[in-house]
């Protein structure tokens, strides 16, 4: 009997591999027929595509990213609009992340995926990019607000994104306040990263972050960074410099 298990388990594994490589398939050329161009060119400033100002801005070129910050601006909400839907995660890069994830495709069939759905660095790119000048615009960024708390709420370290949008989430201040149960939850997280990024978040907030003291004052016993966000934050929603002075005394007993 163990033997027949076997035998269909080997019978059925190579079968299963070929349903997700042709559902690949099917979903790749179903976006080329509904999506050929991505999102397209986007708003028009100076004769030049809201895609062409993103293919400028580079952090490491500063007359060009400047340029390119500068042209955002002056495109206003349109502009905005189009870093955000390029700050998600395509459709495809998302299947494959599934499918890598809880499935553990064989090398083969990887190199097949990474040609069927047409993966490649560029994607992760232009979200760079992308997310780099929403942080470049401060408040005016609100409007990519639900697309950066997608990448937010996933939390996913790997996501070359994560990090940036964590950090551009503060600037909103007190627009924020509707996340407060929220962000009290993210401190509880496994995730120290995602923890602090809750806490910092909170302290934008300000007074009416109050209710989220009590998770503040458990999180500073965590150490570390959590520790250190937590505690700016209930400075900076309540006022108590002895929480903060105590958290920094054991971080620098810590380093010494």
């Amino acid at each position: 009997m163990k033997t027949v298990s076997l035998a269909i388990f080997r019978w059925r594994k190579p079968r299963f591999w070929l349903c997700v490589g042709l559902f690949a398939a099917v979903v790749a050329l179903l976006m080329d027929v509904w999506w050929p161009d991505g999102f397209g060119g986007g708003p028009i400033y100076q004769d030049r595509t809201a895609s062409e100002w993103l293919a400028q801005a580079e952090p490491a070129v500063e007359e060009g990213s400047s340029n390119a910050v500068e042209a955002f601006k002056a495109m206003g909400r349109d502009g905005v609009l189009f870093l955000a839907r390029t700050l998600k995660m395509p459709g495809r890069e998302r299947i494959a992340m599934v499918v890598w994830e809880k499935h553990r495709p064989p090398e083969w069939l990887g190199k097949i995926l990474v040609k069927v759905l047409n993966l490649s660095d560029e994607m992760d790119i232009r979200r760079e990019r992308a997310a780099w000048i929403l942080s470049q615009l401060g408040p005016a960024a609100e409007p990519a607000l639900p697309e950066m708390l997608q990448v937010f709420r996933r939390a996913d370290e790997n996501d070359p994104v994560t990090q940036e949008v964590a950090e551009i989430l503060p600037g909103m201040g007190e627009k924020m306040a509707f996340m407060v149960p929220e962000l009290i939850q993210g401190l509880k997280s496994t995730n120290f990263a995602h923890g602090a990024a809750c806490a910092e978040i909170l302290g934008a907030i300000g007074p009416k972050a109050k209710p989220a003291l009590p998770a503040l004052l458990n999180a500073t016993n965590a150490g570390g960074k959590l520790a250190q966000s937590a505690a700016f934050a209930i400075w900076d929603i309540d006022h108590q410099t002895n929480v903060v002075v105590e958290v920094l005394d054991d971080v620098l007993k810590f380093q010494a």
